[in-house]
């Protein structure tokens, strides 16, 4: 990426709200970053999870610290009871500091399609003339029936299920783009975005690995090949097909422990990281460095993702040096496994690669420098995309064959307007072709 010009102190923010959410550490990496260019931010959690780096700073507002403590109290999250006064807490704290901010904050950052008060007060937002930037991280703008959230497992959602989801993420994206300044948005997830809209992959994930990790870290012992793979969501992520893949890899004879955690806190994820020579992060992903990989990078270990959006980031990040070579097409997952076991050299390479990568264009320092541009209007123009040239349909988390069937399911029940995709034309003539394709392979 291009370096930016700094933004003049005249025209910088007074001070930044971000909220509500921190959803792959993104948020406060972005408040970290952006307090290095001097910008104070106040940090609003209200969705506290143990994948979180987010901790406040001993300076920051008593409202932020007080909604942490709720959000994030052992003590409260140990009972039912306890779990019912933290949402009534923190229920009863939303408007009080949504009104806080609007008083002394002069741009709001929110996260995930998510506000204070359920998007009810950005009319009043923008009224006051307060800038507002949308940070979408994938799921939030992602059709439902591109989803594997939507397509896979026993209990999947039925096709009015998934066209009730559709509609309701069309209503809130339309809100939004009504109100917001600025949208970020990942093209491969933007399918039902109508407004141009800020690419993701050019303003970036922010990390800076170090600060929960051991100054000392046993590394692998060098004769077995150490995989590590943590998903949130096993099913999504590909995990059977990654241990089935595993499982033929030692077949062929080759010597492979295999670390499969879930649901730990981030500092243990961390450190499971450094101790690994590959870490697998998704078999069915439309980014090729979302959460995990992008820690993973930064760590500078190597890493494998699977997707379909080959040539769909091959045109989106342009001149941008976005490292791809880690992300393989998901037919080619145990051809790519041979290969990583097969050559030390390759995986050092490529760990090298990503790594310089995360640490230099990614870092929170440098990538909150391209957010300021954001922040007081001065977006270039060559950042946007329309979301009319959009082609990219296979979506995350699911195989090409589970897709088709999602489309083909919401089509049959509710017609070919239920995919949202009008303004889009070419894309929207492509999915009903996919839908029309014969499909043989098993739902998981």
């Amino acid at each position: 990426m291009k370096a930016d010009q700094s933004t003049p102190s005249s025209q910088r923010p007074r001070r930044v709200c971000i909220a509500p959410n921190d959803v792959a550490s993104y948020y406060s990496g972005l408040r970290d970053g952006l307090a290095t260019h001097g910008i104070e931010c106040w940090f609003f959690c209200f969705d506290y999870t143990p994948y979180t780096r987010y901790r406040p700073c001993p300076s920051a507002p008593w409202l932020e610290r007080l909604v942490y403590h709720i959000a994030s109290s052992p003590f409260l999250a140990k009972t039912l009871a306890g779990r019912l006064l933290a949402r009534f807490l923190l229920l009863i704290l939303r408007p009080v500091c949504c009104l806080a901010a609007t008083l002394y904050c002069d741009v709001f950052v929110f996260g995930f399609g998510c506000t204070f008060l359920r998007r009810l007060e950005l009319p009043f937002l923008r009224l006051l003339g307060r800038r507002l930037i949308f940070v979408f991280n994938g799921s939030d703008t992602r059709p439902a029936w591109m989803s594997g959230l939507y397509l896979l497992g026993p209990n999947r959602p039925d096709a009015d299920a998934i066209l009730r989801e559709t509609q309701r993420q069309q209503r809130c994206i339309r809100t939004i783009e009504r109100y917001a300044d600025e949208i970020i948005c990942h093209p491969l997830s933007a399918q039902l975005l109508t407004k141009p809209f800020v690419n993701h992959l050019i303003v970036g994930h922010p990390f800076a690995p170090g600060e929960t990790l051991p100054e000392t870290i046993d590394k692998p012992d060098g004769t077995r090949l150490h995989v590590l793979h943590a998903p949130t969501r096993p099913l999504q992520k590909g995990s059977p097909q990654f241990g089935e893949a595993i499982a033929r890899l030692r077949t062929s004879g080759v010597a492979v422990e295999y670390y499969e955690i879930t649901g730990r806190p981030n500092h243990e994820v961390l450190l499971a990281i450094t101790t690994s020579d590959l870490v697998l992060d998704q078999l069915y992903s439309d980014i090729p460095l979302a959460g995990l990989a992008t820690e993973t990078a930064a760590l500078g270990r190597p890493l494998f993702v699977g997707g379909y959006g080959h040539a769909e980031l091959a045109r989106f990040k342009g001149d941008n040096p976005i490292p791809t070579a880690h992300y393989f097409h998901p037919d080619d997952l145990d051809k790519a496994l041979r290969m990583f076991a097969a050559d030390p050299a390759y995986r050092e390479r490529l760990a090298a690669e990503i790594k310089t990568f995360a640490l230099e264009q990614w870092n929170p320092p440098a990538m909150a420098q391209r957010f300021l541009r954001l922040l007081t209007a001065g977006t270039p123009a060559d950042w946007y995309v329309d979301p009319a040239t959009l082609n990219y349909w296979q979506g995350w988390g699911a195989s090409e064959d589970a897709v088709r069937r999602g489309i083909a399911a919401l089509i049959a029940h509710a017609g070919e307007k239920a995919l949202g995709l009008n303004h889009n034309p070419a894309l929207l003539a492509e999915v009903i072709r996919q839908s029309s394709l014969k499909v043989t392979a098993p739902i998981p």
